[in-house]
């Protein structure tokens, strides 16, 4: 996928502060690396945030970024910072050195956590890294049948799921989400066998589960694909 070039002007680390009525989500962390996403998930959010123009956007500037990750990483405490909230961490890697700037200035230090979340199978430069916990690899995965429906241009779950036990065995944190749980039918059923055979690839550090988000206005509704599921 093509993807633009532009200075960034706003930080590259920022704190997401979604708290509002209705969202439960707490505040975070994130780090922009860049924004956009070369797949074509559907339901992706990214669909309303973006009004549908969701091709990647790489910043030319990164020298700042990593001034600015020296700064963080510097704070008090112990936090998480996550570079997959406007973008999918490994599918640009290689084109893009995501991996390469952050993943060892997190491995070096033993305070702080990096997030990285992703839907590819993108994982070699990962490897080449003794991973430990201070870096942590949330792979996105979702039943076979609602892949092949809604998650267009990315590589198929249990391959996902392969990338995950190869990531795990060279030390990192492994996370699969099962997000978002979307009610085809037979949905129950098609989980459960999915998940089953999950656990015969990998057993990840954590599951998390999450569920469909519908951006409301009006603004939305003119760059977003159609959407539908199938209720049993």
């Amino acid at each position: 996928m093509h993807a633009t070039t532009r200075e960034r002007k706003s930080p590259f680390i920022h704190l997401n502060n979604t708290v509002k009525p209705g969202i439960i989500c707490e505040p975070f962390w994130a780090v922009s690396y860049y924004i956009g996403c070369p797949y074509g998930c559907t339901y992706c959010y990214l669909q309303g945030t973006f009004r549908g123009k969701v091709e990647p956007v790489v910043y030319t500037n990164r020298q700042r970024l990593l001034g600015e990750l020296e700064e963080w990483l510097a704070r008090p405490g112990s936090q998480r910072l996550n570079a997959g909230e406007l973008e999918d961490s490994l599918a640009l890697d290689g084109q893009i050195p995501l991996v390469d700037d952050l993943v060892p200035h997190f491995l070096a230090q033993s305070r702080h956590k990096l997030l990285l979340v992703t839907k590819s199978t993108n994982v070699k430069n990962l490897l080449k890294y003794d991973g430990n916990d201070r870096v942590i690899v949330a792979f996105s995965v979702n039943a076979p049948e609602v892949w092949s429906q809604y998650e267009l241009d990315t590589p198929h779950p249990l391959r996902r799921a392969e990338a995950a036990r190869k990531v795990q065995e060279a030390g990192f944190s492994v996370v699969l989400r099962l997000d978002p749980m979307i009610p085809v039918p037979d949905w129950a059923q098609l989980y459960r066998d999915f998940i089953q055979q999950v656990a015969q690839v990998v057993e990840p550090d954590q599951w998390t589960i999450g569920s469909l988000g519908f951006p409301s206005g009006p603004t939305v509704s003119a760059g977003m694909p159609r959407f539908s599921v199938q209720h049993p």
